[in-house]
C-alpha cells in the first residue's frame, strides 16, 4: 500500500535523526533519563513529597505532538477505567509510579520466587490487555461529545512520524493493516546507510523481498476482521515484548524466553492462544519488525532464512539477483 509523505519534507536518514537527537540532548543534564523519543526527569516539589515525571519530546521525532498527547492521555484513561494496571495521571507532568526500571540481567540472576512473581505480574497485565477489544486498528482519541468512552482515530505511530509520513485512517482489515506497515518498513530501507556496500544493500533488498511474503502469510483470513486489541493491533500480532519472545538482547533473551514460557503454564486465560509459543513463531518475528522496522534484516536472516533453505545466504542472494530483473530491485541508485 503506498505511503504519503508530508509535502515539502525529504525523508531524513537514520543517521540524520541520531545526529539531531544528540544535538538536542547535548546541552541538557546527562543524568536525566531518555528513551527513543523523550527525555524524562524526576522532580519533587517538597522534601519527601510526591514525585513527578517531566517528559520532554525530542523533536523532530513527531510533528503532531498535540494529537499524540491527546491519544496517550485517552489511552491511559481508558486503561485505568477498564483494567487494574497501575496508570499515571497526566497533567502538564505525570505522577511517578513507584518502582525501578527493568534490568534484564538482574532478572536472570534473581531468585526463582522473585522471577516467578515478576512474570506473574507481567502475565496479569497481558491478560487484561487481551480482554480489551476495538472495532478497528487505530489510535484512541477523546470523544468529541465529552463521553468518557474514547473513539478510534487515525493511527499515531512514531515510526510513521519519523519518516515524515501522514497519519493513516483506521483499518478494519488486519491484512490491509500489515500491507500498509510493510510499506512503512520498506521506506526505512530506501535511504542507504552512510557506510553501506553493494553487498550490504543486496542483503537488505533480498530480505525485504522475502519478508513481503512473510507478511502476506501472517494473518489468518478467518481472523482478518474485528476484534482488534490494545495497540490497537490484529490478534495474531498481539504478543509479549520482544525481549520476552526471544528477539531482544542476545545475552538475555534465551533464558527469559524459557522462564516466561514456564509461567504460561499457570495461566489458562492465555494458554490456548500461546499454545504455539515458540521463539521462531511467525507472529513474534513479524511483531518485532513492526516495533523495530530497522531490525527487519536481522530478523529475516536469524529466524526465517534457515527455514526457507539450507543453501548459504550469499549463494541464495546471488541467484536471486541473477534470476529476477525488476526496476524495484535495482540497487544502483542506492549505492550512488
Amino acid at each position: 500500500m503506498p505511503t504519503q509523505h508530508v509535502a515539502g519534507c525529504a525523508t531524513p536518514t537514520e543517521d540524520q535523526y541520531n545526529q539531531s537527537k544528540k544535538a538536542f540532548i547535548a546541552p541538557l543534564d546527562w543524568d536525566a533519563k531518555n528513551g527513543s523519543f523523550n527525555i524524562c526527569s524526576s522532580i519533587e516539589f517538597d522534601q519527601g513529597g510526591q514525585k513527578w515525571i517531566v517528559r520532554v519530546p525530542i523533536e523532530p521525532a513527531a510533528d503532531n505532538l498535540w494529537d499524540k498527547l491527546f491519544s496517550e492521555v485517552t489511552t491511559l484513561q481508558y486503561l485505568e477505567h477498564n483494567t487494574r494496571i497501575p496508570i499515571p495521571h497526566i497533567l502538564l507532568i505525570a505522577d511517578l509510579i513507584p518502582g525501578k526500571p527493568l534490568d534484564k540481567k538482574l532478572l536472570i540472576e534473581a531468585e526463582m520466587e522473585h522471577g516467578r512473581n515478576f512474570y506473574s505480574s507481567l502475565l496479569d497485565i497481558l491478560v487484561e490487555l487481551r480482554k480489551l477489544e476495538f472495532p478497528a486498528v487505530a489510535s484512541l482519541m477523546p470523544n468529541p461529545n465529552g463521553s468518557s468512552q474514547p473513539i478510534v482515530g487515525p493511527i499515531i505511530s512514531m515510526s510513521v512520524a519519523s519518516l515524515r509520513l501522514l497519519p493513516h485512517p483506521v483499518f478494519t482489515s488486519a491484512k490491509i493493516y500489515l500491507e500498509y506497515w510493510f510499506g512503512i518498513i520498506s521506506e526505512f530501507f530506501s535511504p542507504p546507510g552512510s557506510d553501506y556496500t553493494a553487498e550490504d544493500i543486496k542483503e537488505e533488498v533480498f530480505a525485504l523481498h522475502e519478508m513481503g511474503r512473510v507478511f502476506g502469510k501472517a494473518i489468518d483470513s478467518r481472523l482478518d476482521e474485528y476484534p482488534f486489541f490494545s495497540g490497537n493491533v490484529p490478534r495474531q500480532v498481539f504478543t509479549p515484548p520482544s525481549w520476552i519472545t526471544g528477539h531482544g538482547s542476545i545475552e538475555t533473551n534465551k533464558q527469559i524466553h524459557a522462564e516466561f514460557r514456564d509461567g504460561l503454564e499457570w495461566y489458562d486465560e492465555l494458554g490456548a492462544e500461546c499454545s504455539n509459543f515458540d521463539q521462531t513463531n511467525m507472529a513474534f518475528c513479524v511483531t518485532h519488525v513492526l516495533r523495530r522496522p530497522t531490525d527487519m534484516t536481522q530478523v529475516f536472516y536469524d529466524f526465517f532464512a534457515p527455514k526457507i533453505s539450507d543453501e548459504p545466504a550469499d549463494e541464495r542472494i546471488s541467484k536471486f539477483f541473477k534470476e529476477i530483473e525488476s526496476p524495484e530491485l535495482d540497487i544502483q541508485p542506492r549505492t550512488e
